[in-house]
C-alpha cells in the first residue's frame, strides 16, 4: 500500500461530510497499566478498567509508524502504514470551512510533522507559540432556532416552550404505545382496569396532565405520594385531585410506555425500553438550539436506588447510587446539546484503544466538529492525545489532568514534590505541538493540559495567606488557563443546580421510568432557557412580560397550571365524595350566601378602601366565611368569587 506521505493528491482518500475522521500517529493497542490517578474523582473502578491511559505500557510503544483511522460515523476503522522515509504527515479531516456557514464542499487536508514544541520548564517570563485558533463559525447562528416564524401573539407561554420538546407527535406516540401495552397485560392486572374490566384508553390531553402531576409533586413537597389526595383537612390544600385521580395516576405510571412494545427488541441494547424515546429528544434538543463557542463536558449522576444492569456507584460523588449520563452543555446557561447514558461495559460495544472517556468526548462532539468550538472537561476525560485530536478537528480544548498519564511530560509528573519547593502562584509549563502542558501552585499543584491558551498569560488573585501568625490576603499570580476554565466548565454544574430545583425526580420500580422523569426536567430546563432568550429578543412585546427575578421555579409553575389548565387564581379545592359530585353535576352550591344576626366589615370593600362597612350577608362555605356585600348596588359577593379577584 502507498504511503499516506507518497500519495498523489488524486489518489488520496476523499471522506463524506457525515464522516469525522482522524489520523492519529503511533495507535497501537497496548497493555494498559493499573497506576491509578494520584488525582481523586475517577468514577468507578469499572470505568478506571475501561479507561486506562496512565503511563507503564509496554516497551517499544512509540516504536509503531502506522498511522490509524478512527472513524467516528458509520465508517469501518482502518488501518494505513506510512513510509519509514522521513516524517511521516498527518492527515485530518478538519480543514477551514469555506466561506459562508455549513460543511459542504469540505475536504481531508495535510498537516505537516509538528514543530512547535518547547522542552524543559518554562514560566511566566518564557515566551510561548501558542496555537492559532481557529475562527468560529458555526453550522447555524448561535442560539435559539425555532422550525416555524413566530407570528405576533404566539409563544408567549411556558408551555409553548415546553411543547417544543414534547411535541403532540411525542404525546401521541406515547398514547399509542401505552394504551398498547395496557390491552396486553390488563387481564394480568385488573386492578388498573376501569368498572368494565377492560383499559380506558389515554390521550395526549390525559398524558399532559399525567406530566403536569409529576412536575407539581416536585414543587409542592409532602411526606408519602398519597397525602397528595389525602381527605384530611390539613391537606385540603392540595390541588393532586383536581389534576387527576389517585388510582388513574398509579395506572397511566403502571402501564406508561414510550416504545412500541410489539416491536421486535435488541437484547444487547440495555436502552431498548426508552432508545426510541431518547433519540427522538435528543435530537429536539440539537433541533432548537446551535450553542455559543465554548462547551463543556461532564458527568451527571440521577439517583436511583434501583439495583438494575445500568445502575453505577461512584464513591466521590453526592449522588453515589444511580444511572450515569455524559452531558454536552453550553457553557453560557446550561442548555443541554446533547447527552449519552452510560450502560456499562456489557452494552455491546467495546472502547476504542484510547479508553472510555476518550470515546465518550469524541462521539458527544461530533456536531461540532470544524466549527470552532472551545471544549472544557475534568481529569477524567483529559488526556494529551485527546486534546490534540480534537485541535485536528478545529475544537482547541482545556481540562485538568493526572499527571500520570500516558503522554504527559516526564519531566513534570512530580508535581507534589517540586509544589513543596515553590511559593504559591508559581508556574511550570512545557508544550508538546498543540498540547500545553501546565502545573500551577495553589493549596496544592494543580494540572493542566490545553491546546487554547498561551503558557505566560496570567491575572492576579486573592488568596488568604498566614503571615506572622495572622491571616491576611495577598496578590499572586494565576495562569489564564486555569481562570477561563474556572469559567466556562460549569455548564453542567449550571445545569444540575436548574434540575435540581423543585425537579420532579419519581420513586419508580423502573429505571428507565426514572430516567423519564430525569428526561421531563431537561426539557423543562431547556425550554426555560429558550423562553428567556425569546423574551430578552422581544422586550415590547407585553404578553412575554415577567417578574424582573423570574426563576426556573416559577416557571415549573406557570407550566403546571397550563398543563393542569388551571387559572392563575382560584378558590382551594377541598374534598367532597364522588357520590356528592354526581349529585351536585356542574353546579356548585357550597358558596351561598348566608345572614348572620353579627355586623362584620366587608372583606371587599375593606381591602380595596381601608373603610369599614360593615355588613350581615357573608359566603357560608367553608373555604370562604367572609362578609360581603349583597345589595343592588354593591356586589362584593360576586366580586369575591371572580377568577380575576386575587385573595
Amino acid at each position: 500500500m502507498a504511503s499516506a506521505s507518497k500519495r498523489p493528491r488524486s489518489e488520496q482518500q476523499r471522506f463524506s461530510p457525515q464522516e469525522v475522521v482522524v489520523f492519529i500517529m503511533n495507535d497501537e493497542s497496548d497493555e494498559e497499566s493499573s497506576v491509578d490517578s494520584e488525582v481523586g474523582g475517577i468514577s468507578s473502578g469499572e470505568e478506571f478498567e475501561l479507561n486506562q491511559g496512565l503511563e507503564g505500557e509496554s516497551a517499544g510503544e512509540n516504536d509503531s509508524d502506522s498511522v490509524s483511522v478512527i472513524s467516528l460515523g458509520n465508517g469501518d476503522i482502518s488501518h494505513e502504514e506510512s513510509s519509514d522515509e522521513g516524517a511521516p504527515e498527518i492527515l485530518a479531516a478538519n480543514p477551514r470551512p469555506a466561506r459562508g456557514r455549513g460543511a459542504r464542499g469540505r475536504q481531508a487536508r495535510r498537516v505537516g510533522p509538528v514543530q512547535n514544541r518547547h522542552t524543559g520548564h518554562g514560566s511566566y517570563d518564557d515566551p510561548d507559540h501558542p496555537n492559532q485558533l481557529p475562527g468560529f463559525s458555526p453550522r447555524r447562528p448561535a442560539g435559539i432556532h425555532l422550525e416555524t416564524p413566530v407570528l405576533s401573539g404566539t409563544m408567549t407561554r411556558a408551555l409553548d416552550f415546553f411543547q417544543l420538546f414534547f411535541s403532540a407527535h411525542i404525546l401521541q406516540d406515547i398514547c399509542t404505545h401505552t394504551n398498547a401495552y395496557a390491552r396486553r397485560v390488563i387481564e394480568e392486572k385488573p386492578s388498573y382496569a376501569d368498572k368494565s374490566g377492560t383499559w380506558t384508553d389515554t390521550s395526549p390531553g390525559e398524558i399532559k396532565k399525567m406530566i403536569a402531576l409529576i412536575l407539581y409533586c416536585g414543587l409542592v413537597d409532602v411526606s408519602s405520594f398519597h397525602r397528595y389526595w389525602s381527605t384530611k383537612t390539613l391537606y385540603h390544600g392540595l390541588w393532586a385531585r383536581s389534576i387527576m385521580s389517585r388510582e388513574r395516576f398509579k395506572a397511566l405510571m403502571a402501564m406508561l410506555h414510550v416504545v412500541d412494545p410489539s416491536a421486535a427488541e435488541d437484547g444487547n441494547d440495555k436502552l431498548r425500553k426508552f432508545r426510541t424515546f431518547l433519540d427522538h429528544f435528543k435530537e429536539r434538543c440539537q433541533a432548537l438550539y446551535q450553542p455559543f463557542q465554548n462547551v463543556a463536558v461532564e458527568e451527571r449522576m440521577v439517583k436511583s436506588e434501583l439495583r438494575s444492569g445500568i445502575s453505577q456507584y461512584i464513591k466521590n460523588k453526592p449522588t453515589k447510587w444511580g444511572l450515569k449520563i455524559w452531558v454536552l452543555t453550553d457553557s453560557s446557561n446550561g442548555y443541554t446539546c446533547d447527552f449519552d447514558v452510560y450502560t456499562g461495559r456489557d452494552a455491546g460495544r467495546q472502547p476504542s484503544v484510547h479508553g472510555l472517556a476518550y470515546d465518550v468526548v469524541m462521539t458527544l462532539v461530533q456536531p461540532l466538529v470544524n466549527q470552532g468550538y472551545h471544549l472544557y472537561f475534568d481529569h477524567f476525560y483529559t488526556s494529551v492525545q485527546l486534546v490534540k485530536d480534537l485541535f485536528r478537528l478545529d475544537i482547541p480544548s482545556t481540562g485538568t489532568a493526572a499527571g500520570n498519564r500516558r503522554g504527559f511530560p516526564d519531566g513534570m509528573k512530580d508535581g507534589k514534590k517540586w509544589a513543596k519547593k515553590t511559593e504559591r502562584g508559581s508556574m511550570r509549563w512545557e508544550r508538546d505541538g498543540e498540547c500545553l502542558a501546565l502545573q500551577w501552585v495553589d493549596n496544592r499543584p494543580v494540572t493542566f493540559l490545553s491546546s487554547i491558551e498561551a503558557a505566560n498569560n496570567f491575572v492576579m488573585v486573592t488568596r488568604k495567606q498566614k503571615v506572622q501568625d495572622k491571616w491576611t490576603n495577598v496578590e499572586v499570580k494565576q495562569p489564564r488557563a486555569i481562570q477561563n476554565y474556572n469559567h466556562y466548565v460549569n455548564g453542567v454544574d449550571r445545569s444540575d443546580r436548574l434540575m435540581s430545583r423543585n425537579n420532579s425526580l419519581l420513586k419508580c420500580r423502573r429505571w428507565w421510568k426514572v430516567l423519564f422523569s430525569h428526561v421531563i426536567d431537561i426539557a423543562v430546563v431547556n425550554s426555560f432557557i429558550l423562553f428567556q432568550i425569546h423574551r430578552a429578543a422581544n422586550p415590547d412585546n407585553d404578553d412575554l412580560k415577567r417578574p424582573t427575578k423570574y426563576s426556573v421555579a416559577e416557571y415549573r409553575e406557570e407550566l403546571v397550571r397550563q398543563l393542569a389548565e388551571f387559572e392563575d387564581y382560584g378558590t382551594p379545592p377541598v374534598y367532597r365524595p364522588p357520590a356528592e359530585q354526581q349529585q351536585k353535576g356542574e353546579y356548585e352550591t357550597e358558596h351561598i350566601p348566608k345572614v348572620s344576626d353579627l355586623k362584620r366589615n366587608c372583606k371587599v370593600c375593606y381591602a380595596a378602601t381601608g373603610v369599614e362597612l360593615k355588613v350581615r350577608t357573608y359566603c357560608g362555605a367553608p373555604q370562604c366565611q367572609v362578609y360581603l356585600h349583597l345589595t343592588n348596588k354593591l356586589n362584593c359577593f360576586q366580586i369575591w368569587h371572580s377568577n380575576k379577584h386575587k385573595h
